[in-house]
């Protein structure tokens, strides 16, 4: 049985809305530091965990800067850290913007923004956003480290994937993630295929008008997750996979007729219960 996501509480708006409160520099009229010493000292304070602190200090920057995108990636992570949300989700935004401002750090801006919008709709739960923010990221840069923050990595966004996947009852993503990570189930089994001498799947007919074949494994075996299907002459594009059961589904040319033996590697186990309860421990 599946549990349910803590949504963080938003405790608070430490900040009123940028539009109220940003201005040039030659409207300005508040302390002397500079903008880029107190970008240093935000960031100082985020890494050192004093969120409050940070944003603070990048209020005063952006009072300064009211158009450079990295103040607001200061601020959409620093909100972010302290559980406002929704300030967060709207710093993150701006930082969008603005990125095009930045020729040199704009684009790392747009990866670093998009990886805190990933942790905020899984917060939300925005299951879908989640997962559409961690594939941008990784689209981008496959080796992903945050800047700020070592521990926002390729594990981190691959772990948001992860629980994203499993609370849209996505098990088979959801495990993919964690092997992607490096890690395993023990009550997970691998199979494969070793060549076409050892096919170990039988399609069990085709729907004509669309392509789509069904085809089953061992009857012993609760699928997990399929990694792929082929037979000697074709590689078929995996459909669904109807976790919990020995079946899924394929496309390809040609199509699959009654019988016909392919060579699929794929990941099972003999209790489905205990795969469920075990990913999420992983995950969370």
């Amino acid at each position: 049985m599946k549990t349910k996501i803590t949504i963080i509480t938003v405790l608070s708006f430490l900040l009123i809305g940028c539009t109220e409160k940003l201005s040039d520099d030659k409207f300005l009229s508040g302390p002397p530091e500079n903008y880029e010493a107190l970008m240093t000292e935000g960031w100082n304070s985020f890494e050192a965990g004093r969120y409050t602190e940070a944003v603070e200090a990048f209020s005063m920057a952006a009072e300064r800067e009211a158009t450079l995108p990295e103040v607001y990636l200061g601020l959409g992570w620093s909100s972010l850290r302290a559980q406002a949300l929704e300030n967060g989700r709207s710093y993150f935004s701006s930082a969008l913007a603005f990125a095009f401002l930045d020729a040199v750090n704009g684009p790392t801006i747009i990866i670093e923004s998009k990886a805190g919008l990933a942790g905020i709709a899984l917060a939300a739960g925005e299951y879908e956003s989640a997962v559409g923010y961690v594939d941008e990221v990784l689209a981008s840069d496959a080796t992903f480290v945050f800047s700020h923050d070592s521990g926002v990595d390729v594990a981190a966004l691959k772990k948001i994937k992860a629980t994203a996947a499993y609370y849209m009852g996505d098990f088979s993503t959801a495990y993919q993630q964690v092997l992607d990570i490096g890690e395993s189930l023990s009550v997970v089994n691998p199979v494969q295929s070793n060549g076409f001498s050892n096919a170990v799947a039988q399609a069990t007919g085709s729907t004509a008008f669309n392509g789509i074949a069904t085809v089953r494994v061992n009857a012993a075996h609760q699928l997990v997750l399929v990694s792929s299907a082929a037979t000697t002459n074709a590689t078929y594009e995996i459909k669904s996979t109807t976790e919990g059961s020995n079946t899924f589904t394929v496309f390809g040319n040609p199509a699959l007729s009654t019988g016909d033996s392919l060579m699929v590697d794929y990941y099972y186990t003999d209790d489905f219960g205990k795969f469920l309860s075990d990913l999420v421990a992983i995950i969370e």
